[in-house]
C-alpha cells in the first residue's frame, strides 16, 4: 500500500484462518473454492478498515493480502484435516462405490485403495506435501479473492476519478 510497511498481515491471518476453518470442516468443505476467495476478500476488507485515510488498496495489494490469506488458510485447513482423515476416507469410498454402480470403467482393485485396514494413518511427509499443494492452490484462489476484495472494499484515491463524458455534438 503505497510502498510502505503496513498492517496487512493480521487481517490476512484472520481471513485465512476463517477460510481455512470453513474449508476444513467435513460437511461444508465442498464449498472450498468459495471459502478461500471469500476469506481473502474479507482480509482485504479488514485491511481497508485498519489503514489510515490516506492509504489506498490497489488490486496488487489485494492480491498480496489474498495470497497471504490463502497460505494461512492452507495451514489451518491442513491442521483441521488431520483428525478428520477417517471421515474423508469413508466419504470418498462411498463416492467411488456409487460411481462403480453406474460405470464399468473402474480399475480392478480400487476397493483396496480406500480400505480402512490399508490406511496408514498420519504421515508427516504426506502432511507436508499436502500442505505445499494446498498452499499453492489456496494462494492462487486467495489472490483472486483479494483482487475482487480490493475492487469492492479498497479506498479509492481522490485524484483517480474518471472525468465526465463529453456531451454529444448536436445532430443536423
Amino acid at each position: 500500500m503505497n510502498g510502505r510497511p503496513d498492517g496487512s498481515l493480521k487481517p490476512a491471518l484472520i481471513g485465512g484462518a476463517a477460510a481455512g476453518a470453513l474449508s476444513g470442516l467435513p460437511v461444508i468443505q465442498c464449498l472450498c473454492c468459495l471459502w478461500i476467495p471469500a476469506g481473502a476478500a474479507f482480509a482485504v476488507f479488514l485491511a481497508s478498515r485498519t489503514t489510515d485515510g490516506q492509504a489506498t488498496i490497489r488490486p496488487a495489494d489485494g492480491a498480496r493480502i489474498g495470497a497471504y490469506a490463502g497460505i494461512a488458510a492452507a495451514v489451518v485447513h491442513s491442521l483441521i484435516n488431520v483428525p478428520f482423515q477417517a471421515v474423508h476416507l469413508a466419504f470418498y469410498r462411498k463416492v467411488l462405490e456409487h460411481l462403480a454402480e453406474y460405470g464399468q470403467a473402474m480399475p480392478d482393485g480400487w476397493q483396496d485403495f480406500f480400505n480402512p485396514q490399508n490406511a496408514r494413518g498420519f504421515s508427516a511427509a504426506g502432511f507436508l506435501v499436502g500442505l505445499l499443494i494446498f498452499s499453492a492452490i489456496f494462494a492462487a484462489f486467495g489472490a483472486l479473492g483479494g483482487v475482487v476484495g480490493a475492487s469492492l472494499f479498497g479506498k479509492k484515491a481522490p485524484g483517480l476519478r474518471r472525468p465526465p463524458a463529453a456531451p454529444l455534438p448536436p445532430q443536423p
